[in-house]
C-alpha cells in the first residue's frame, strides 16, 4: 500500500509540477517576467520534492519510474489545457478575402475589432488581406463572422508578443 501512495504522489506531483513549467514557459514567451518568474519557483520547488520522494530510499522502483514518467507526460497535456482554457494574450489574424467583400471588414469594425486591409494578388485574382489583432479568448468569436460572411477566407493565425499603438476599440 505504501508504494501506491508513493506512486500516486509522484504522478500528481509531476502532473503539477509539468503544467506549471509549461504555463511558465509561455508566459515567457509571452513576456510576463513576474509570473513566469512565481510559476518557475513553485514548478522547481514541487520537483525537487518529488525527485528527493523517487529516489529519497535509494531503491529504483519500476512502479516509481512509471509514475514518474507518466506524470510527466500527463502534466504536458494538462498544462497545455490549462494555458487554452485561459486563453490569455493576443493573436495576430491574416486573412485574404476576395477583393470585393467589403462587407465583412464592415461587420468586423461594427463588432468592435480594428481591421487594417492591405491590397494583394493571389494566383488568379486580386485579394485584400486584412490584419486583424484581437485577444485570444475571442478567437472562435472571430473566426465564426468571417468564415459566415468569407467560407474560403485564407486565414493565419500567430501570437503576438507585443503591440505598440494602433487603434483598439473598447467592446
Amino acid at each position: 500500500m505504501n508504494i501506491l501512495i508513493t506512486c500516486l504522489f509522484i504522478f500528481f506531483a509531476r502532473i503539477l509540477d509539468v503544467s506549471l513549467g509549461t504555463l511558465k514557459t509561455l508566459f515567457v514567451i509571452r513576456g510576463n517576467k513576474k509570473l513566469s518568474f512565481i510559476l518557475g519557483l513553485i514548478e522547481i520547488t514541487v520537483w525537487y520534492i518529488v525527485v528527493n520522494k523517487a529516489l529519497g530510499d535509494g531503491k529504483m522502483d519500476i512502479f516509481v519510474a512509471i509514475a514518474y514518467s507518466t506524470g510527466y507526460a500527463s502534466g504536458a497535456v494538462v498544462g497545455s489545457f490549462i494555458e487554452e482554457k485561459l486563453a490569455i494574450g493576443q493573436l495576430s489574424l491574416q486573412v485574404i478575402i476576395e477583393r470585393d467583400h467589403s462587407n465583412l471588414i464592415e461587420l468586423l469594425r461594427e463588432k468592435g475589432y480594428a481591421v487594417s486591409t492591405i491590397p494583394c494578388t493571389g494566383i488568379n485574382s486580386l485579394k485584400t488581406m486584412l490584419i486583424i489583432e484581437i485577444q485570444r479568448k475571442d478567437l472562435k468569436r472571430v473566426r465564426k463572422i468571417i468564415q459566415s460572411v468569407e467560407p474560403k477566407a485564407f486565414i493565419t493565425i500567430s501570437d503576438t508578443k507585443m503591440v505598440i499603438n494602433g487603434y483598439f476599440e473598447k467592446k
